[in-house]
């Protein structure tokens, strides 16, 4: 870790943050913390570390022989020119160790002016990387203030993260803030690498003094900040919700038109269906010979004379007759089960016309074979 810095107003969980993100975990993982945050204890997060592992599985306990070490300092130690680890200096010599997390909480109050740090302190600040602990641990610094603005320039220029905290006031979240991460000390859009949501845990708070008077509590003195409570706004979140709502399904029906047509379809195809099979199945109910007679004379009486073909004779031959038919030029032969007898005419339905001795354009005389019988 470089140095990294979390800013916001007051309230707006930036220690907590710290707290959170930046010192537990380097507790739980056996680091030792320097910070002036007030409030915080070591047996405090001992006392959450037990609470945690009542509440995990065996195999998923923490280890509590290796946690780390929580030193509480106050904003004067910070002064003082042994505070830091600096060049040619040893762990007995300072404060702070070789290798230690160093959390220095409102910075302004401390190097107000940047002639306040002292040279050992910018030795630090200028090579903390290099202070190196026995496991390996390199020397972290982060600084706490409410605006990047007022940290010393020395430490500003020498910021890798800025971490920006906002508490969600305006939308009636007051157990929700934003995290917004920029690259270097600058809060500028171009420098936004993302943001974060986030919820507090009320488990972190007693781990730290957040407020300087016992049973402090915050309340809001204005309300009209507070967008869920403005009716305009929940007017104008409604009126939204449903225009999308609308617009939704106009441009569903306009990019899918034939979605209904289609189920039309469907609907016309299974009626149509449905007929057939009715038409079917009337079709195949059995009926009497007298009925099925009568049907085809209605239909070939009610036929149209047939213009083109006539009967001109009728085939017999190994038992088999067949009924000639003639158009003036070509002879046609048909079963005679197509023809049915009205009085003494032999009538049949060709091609949906009545065709009968009668029928046809043009009547010629024909001379037949053996075996033919005419009907003239």
């Amino acid at each position: 870790m470089a140095i990294n810095a979390y800013v916001g107003i007051p309230g707006s969980g930036k220690t907590y943050e710290v707290v959170h993100s930046v010192i537990l975990p380097a507790f739980l993982a056996g680091r030792r913390i320097v910070t002036n945050i007030e409030g915080i204890d070591e047996s405090k997060f001992i006392d959450y570390v037990e609470k945690q592992n009542e509440t995990r599985k065996e195999h998923n306990q923490i280890d509590t022989s290796r946690l780390g070490k929580i030193i509480q300092v106050e904003d004067d130690d910070v002064l003082k020119s042994e505070f830091f680890p600096y060049k040619g200096s040893n762990d007995e010599e300072t404060i702070a160790k070789n290798g230690d997390l160093i959390c220095i909480d409102e910075i302004w109050r401390i190097f107000d002016d940047s002639k306040k740090i002292k040279d050992e302190h910018r030795s630090f600040i200028a090579e903390h990387r290099h202070f190196v602990n026995a496991e390996g641990n390199t020397s972290d610094l982060v600084v706490i203030n409410q605006s990047v603005s007022n940290i010393p320039r020395f430490i500003k220029d020498r910021i890798e993260t800025t971490y920006k905290m906002t508490k969600l006031k305006s939308l009636g979240l007051d157990n929700r803030y934003r995290i917004d991460v920029y690259s270097g000390s600058k809060t500028f859009k171009t420098n936004l690498i993302h943001s974060i949501q986030a919820k507090y845990d009320p488990l972190i708070f007693p781990l730290y003094k957040s407020y300087d008077g016992d049973n402090a509590r915050e309340q809001a003195i204005d309300d009209r900040s507070n967008l869920l409570k403005n009716k305009f706004f929940i007017a104008k979140m409604v009126l939204s919700v449903l225009f999308m709502i609308i617009s939704g399904i106009y441009f569903y029906n306009y990019f899918n038109p034939d979605l209904k047509p289609k189920d039309d379809k469907v609907e016309t195809i299974k009626s149509e269906k449905n007929n057939k099979a009715k038409k079917m199945n009337d079709a195949l109910e059995p009926k009497t010979k007298r009925e099925q007679y009568k049907e085809n004379k209605a239909e070939t009486e009610n036929a149209p004379l047939s213009l083109k073909w006539r009967i001109v004779g009728n085939l017999e031959r190994k038992g088999k007759k067949l009924i000639i038919l003639s158009d003036g030029n070509y002879l046609r032969y048909e079963q005679p089960s197509n023809f049915i007898h009205s009085g003494n005419r032999l009538v049949g339905l060709i091609d949906g016309e009545k065709v009968t001795i009668y029928s046809g354009s043009k009547r010629k005389d024909l001379v037949f074979g053996m075996g033919v019988k005419s009907e003239n």
